[in-house]
């Protein structure tokens, strides 16, 4: 199977391809208007563009999915060697309202961020005739529509003078069908308060997993959420009021079912929080999770199985969640009956593999015993204990 595609990659090197492409286009442009409509004779059509799929092979080998804008028909111009300007833009007509398209790529877009290409050229005749002429290249996984979902996106394109005017001397249209797998841009709230409302959710059921409710855990959330929250430029106090009520409505709902007995919910909001497939985004998350656990000094068994059920939800890596536990959860956290789950062994593994996983950690934690930082090396020195009863304990098992 090959390799995932990385976007960014991808276009970075469109970003290359599209300089080289520009200066090309615009030789063969004027190659191109160079022939007067005379000089062929007969009919002609008026100006229009057709958009082509296809697919961009870039240097690297790897392949971007592209639209072809091409112009065909007659341009007129008041005379010959006339200065213009030929404009390109994208609009989102889904629902009519003709919104603009914001584009990745720097040499497509305007100060703005939204698709715009504009070339100045002189047609050298009056009258020319263009045939299946490539006006601009359209990077579709680049394009970021309004809003998700099947969109109805719109290319238009406009020659017009350079003298300051801007008398259009010949304009067309043409759509395509694109779909917005992620949030578009106006939808950029949303998913905020989608994610922060899956934050709070996660958040509290951790809180109540060990069966009751502590104010330090509480506190690490408010705290937690009052960065994320500083973190929005535009400061939206409705965004700031419809976390408080969340929090107030969804705390009164875990307290409820605390004392009714009943479970509380966690792979909802991991699902919400995973669907926006922003890894920095789980870590972050998971290591609030572990902060909330470690507020109160003490992982018990209900923390351990809800921080397991939440790392296998998410989807992190185990060498990333050792690492993450490593860093907030320290061993006298856990009582005597529960000092080994400090280290997790993958379920169903052999004793060869748990014995390689415990010889890794030991390697690593005997790094620390010389720790400048004392809190550091005394973990160390209380971990290889641990981990070395631990290989003991295999041992005897075969």
């Amino acid at each position: 199977m090959p390799e995932p595609q990385n976007p960014e990659v991808l276009l970075a090197g469109f970003e290359i391809f599209i300089g080289i492409w520009l200066l090309f286009m615009f030789l063969r442009f004027l190659a191109s208007l160079g022939e007067d409509d005379n000089a062929g004779g007969g009919s002609f059509q008026p100006f229009h563009i057709t958009i082509d799929p296809s697919d961009l092979e870039l240097e690297s080998g790897e392949t971007l999915k592209v639209r072809n804008v091409k112009a065909h028909g007659q341009i007129t111009v008041p005379r010959d060697q006339t200065p213009c300007l030929f404009r390109v833009g994208v609009l989102d007509e889904t629902e009519g309202s003709g919104f603009p398209v914001l584009c990745h790529v720097e040499a497509l877009r305007n100060e703005h961020g939204f698709f715009y290409y504009e070339e100045s050229l002189t047609i050298p005749h009056q009258q020319s005739i263009i045939e299946d002429y490539p006006i601009v290249i359209v990077p579709t996984e680049a394009l970021i529509a309004p809003r998700r979902g099947r969109r109805r996106l719109q290319v238009w394109t406009i020659l017009c003078s350079a003298d300051g005017n801007e008398t259009v001397y010949a304009h067309a249209t043409q759509t395509f069908t694109f779909n917005q797998d992620t949030y578009g841009f106006l939808e950029l709230s949303v998913r905020d308060r989608e994610v922060d409302k899956a934050v709070a959710e996660l958040g509290l059921a951790v809180c109540a997993s060990d069966g009751h409710i502590d104010r330090r855990e509480i506190a690490v959330m408010k705290d937690f959420l009052a960065e994320r929250l500083a973190s929005d430029e535009e400061e939206d106090e409705e965004r700031k009021e419809e976390l408080n009520q969340a929090m107030k409505l969804e705390l009164k709902r875990v307290k409820e079912r605390l004392a009714a007995g009943q479970p509380i919910e966690i792979e909802r909001p991991c699902e919400t929080l995973r669907s926006q497939e922003n890894p920095a985004l789980l870590q972050v998350v998971y290591e609030l999770c572990l902060r909330i656990v470690a507020a109160d000094g003490v992982v018990d068994e209900g923390e351990q199985r809800a921080l397991k059920k939440i790392s296998a939800k998410l989807g992190l890596d185990p060498e990333l969640e050792r690492a993450l536990r490593d860093r907030h959860l320290r061993l006298s956290m856990f009582d005597d009956n529960n000092a080994d789950q400090a280290i997790i062994l993958p379920a169903g593994a052999t004793l060869k593999q748990k014995r390689k996983l415990l010889k890794a950690e030991y390697k690593k934690w005997k790094r620390r015993v010389t720790s400048n930082d004392p809190e550091v090396a005394k973990e160390a020195e209380e971990r290889i204990e641990m981990i070395t009863s631990m290989l003991h304990e295999l041992d005897q098992q075969g």
